[in-house]
């Protein structure tokens, strides 16, 4: 297909920008993307992208739509009245960005190019929201694992995540990868360390229902985890040692915190931390002083590293706990009226031996749980399960009321840096960053971890690339990513490349052409990891033609996961060039189960669908083994391992073993 070459801008202001082929493109925000509102129920949206073509304006629209087919649109359109506002009011033949004020809500973004009057090119991002973002924290109850089982995902479409859980790392070993954002589907482990749903699903759902908003789930929870542990583990090089006597890796747990403050939510924003923790400081007889003055550190250190002096939090009141006391014969259930007095002197909650000097500022009342203890709310008196799970979710439902929402102060998605643009001879463009940051990171554009400069201008050739910038506070903040074309460029007029899923866990890709020239086929690539892609399909292409031509793909027989498309479009003369990237989630039900937990000697792993790979990690992040399998059951010998703490990589889901 041959195309005319591009007129492009000599120097342009951008706030951030992206990727190729298609006439336009939209690289920010982000699909399934969630921005914390204001308490005026707003939010600033950036929209970014870029055109393979010129335009002679672009305009773009938030429209409300419905998280479940039986309710209303959730919002209000953007601008008022839905009709389109200008956010390129120049001729704009590339990058263009800008912004817009939005209602909390659910929204498509839909934006279109202007050319002689006549909206000859458009594109959109099917899934934005304004609403609340919570991080959670805490210990088993908080997050699930050690073989508790699940609570269903999110029925809700607006409850979203990402799907992505750190190695079990030194925190200074531990990378983390761009932000997928996905739905939260009962597997979806929540970023950056939870383990699945547990009962965020169902809060979500909950959530959405009451405040008519979505709501963005993160999840910095360590099963098993002391007061101690996350207190002495703040310094980055610190090692703290689990009530057993197993060490962390170095400066974590705490580091979990600090990954989710510094990375995640520093992008989308935040109106709390949601902390239910104090089950092990009931087994280790941790005092009221001991928990409460952790406590106020561990909050303190949270808002000071992520420049947030008012980040709320939450505080549940949970002690509950079964073992053997000293003088008992049997495990029995306990509680500890010195862990719930410190949480009640964090919170400000008045009784015995309280002083308010005590009190945290911004601290608010979470669920009371010790009382809730039987076999309806939990199998084994410490972990909730089963119907337990949907009563926790409306117990933490319940206590974001309107008293704290009126009260918390939410804090808002930091901006990405500015960016100049300057188009050089050739191919040539060079990038300046904008000041006041503390560290600039240039790179591919899926691609968070492979730096290719680290100055705060950078000249490079034609691709997709990105900025990573660091503030003082130790915040990352991406930026979309910058198109810059070839000097020939192949001419490319696709007028949009898009897919869904299905609950037969297949992709179905769609795209159309405005005209083609030449053209020979469309090879379809599929990719686990986004940099690495495989053909899975061959389509010919119409050839020669001046209408509008579809095109579609359906993917089968996937297994639950995120995969990556890109088309390939290759010219009769053996040209090609190739897509943007779209990415889905494939949602289905697996249930993966490791027992016994902990184990002395055999350890078997059991699956309702094919184990395909299976990695072992011991404490320090070392891989013990990497299996390639085949079958539904596997067993490891776990006597040739020393005694410690293990995590397991089944299918890509993580699972942690005291062996």
């Amino acid at each position: 297909m041959k195309k005319k070459s591009l007129a492009l801008l000599c120097l342009f202001y951008v706030h951030a920008l992206p990727s190729a082929f298609a006439q336009l493109n939209i690289t920010f925000p982000l699909d399934r993307s969630v921005l914390q509102r204001d308490n005026n129920n707003q939010a600033v949206i950036h929209i970014a992208g870029y055109l393979t073509t010129c335009a002679d304006r672009i305009e773009a629209r938030f429209v409300p739509i419905k998280s479940n087919p039986e309710g209303d649109v959730m919002g209000k359109p953007a601008p008022e009245g839905g009709d389109w506002q200008i956010i390129s009011g120049a001729t704009t033949c590339n990058n263009f960005s800008s912004s817009m004020t939005v209602t909390g809500g659910w929204y498509r973004l839909e934006v279109r190019g202007i050319k002689s009057g006549h909206a000859n090119i458009e594109s959109s991002v099917q899934h934005v929201g304004v609403g609340e973002v919570f991080l959670v924290s805490g210990q088993s109850n908080a997050t699930g694992g050690d073989g508790n089982l699940s609570g269903p995902g999110a029925s809700e479409d607006a409850v979203s995540s990402v799907n992505f859980r750190t190695d079990y790392d030194a925190y200074a070993n531990i990378t983390v990868k761009c932000p997928e954002y996905v739905h939260l589907d009962k597997a979806t482990t929540t970023a950056p360390f939870g383990n699945y749903a547990w009962c965020w699903g169902l809060f979500g759902d909950r959530m959405v229902k009451k405040l008519n908003v979505p709501v963005m789930i993160f999840n910095a929870g360590w099963s098993a985890t002391g007061i101690e542990n996350w207190k002495q583990s703040i310094p980055t090089d610190a090692v703290s040692y689990a009530w057993y006597g197993i060490p962390y890796p170095a400066g974590l747990p705490f580091g979990i915190m600090r990954i989710a403050l510094n990375h995640y939510i520093a992008q989308s924003g935040i109106r709390a931390v949601l902390w239910h923790q104090g089950e092990t400081d009931t087994k280790v007889q941790t005092s009221r002083e001991l928990y409460r003055d952790d406590l106020t550190n561990i909050i303190n250190e949270c808002r000071n590293l992520s420049g947030k002096p008012n980040l709320a939090w939450v505080v549940s009141r949970a002690s509950r706990y079964t073992f053997t006391a000293q003088g008992e014969q049997t495990d029995a259930s306990h509680t500890s009226e010195a862990v719930i007095s410190a949480q009640n002197d964090v919170i400000g909650i008045t009784g015995p031996g309280y002083n308010p000097a005590y009190k945290v500022s911004n601290v608010f009342e979470g669920p009371a749980t010790d009382d809730y203890w039987n076999s309806d709310y939990r199998l084994d008196q410490v972990h909730f399960a089963g119907d337990g799970l949907d009563s926790l979710a409306k117990f933490w439902v319940n206590n974001l009321n309107d008293d704290f929402f009126q009260n918390s102060q939410p804090s808002a998605a930091i901006k990405p840096a500015d960016v100049v643009i300057n188009h050089l001879t050739g191919s040539n463009t060079m990038f300046t960053a904008s000041s006041g940051w503390n560290s600039y990171a240039w790179m591919n554009q899926n691609d968070c971890n492979v730096i290719k400069s680290t100055d705060q201008q950078w000249t490079t050739g034609a691709g997709l690339v990105r900025l990573k910038t660091t503030d003082t506070n130790g915040n990352v903040v991406l930026t979309p990513s910058f198109y810059v074309p070839s000097a020939s460029a192949l001419p490319v007029t696709l007028k949009y490349f898009k897919g869904t899923t299905n609950n037969q866990m297949q992709a179905l890709l769609q795209w159309a052409t405005a005209e083609e020239v030449n053209a020979s086929h469309f090879e379809v690539q599929r990719s686990y990891d986004a940099e690495n892609f495989s053909p899975v399909s061959k389509i010919e292409a119409f050839g020669n033609t001046a209408q509008a031509r579809a095109y579609k793909f359906r993917d089968d027989l996937l297994t639950p996961g995120i995969y990556y498309y890109r088309l390939k479009q290759a010219d009769k003369d053996g040209r090609y060039e190739l897509s943007s990237i779209i990415s889905l989630g494939v949602s289905g039900e697996t249930s993966i189960k490791l027992f016994p937990n902990p184990v002395s000697e055999i350890l078997n792993i059991q699956s309702d669908k094919a184990i395909y790979s299976l990695e072992g990690f011991n404490s320090a992040g070392i891989k013990i083994l990497s299996r390639k399998e085949n079958a539904a059951s596997l067993t490891i010998d776990m006597t040739k391992y020393a005694p410690g703490i293990y995590t397991f990589k089944v299918n890509g889901e993580s699972f942690k073993i005291l062996r």
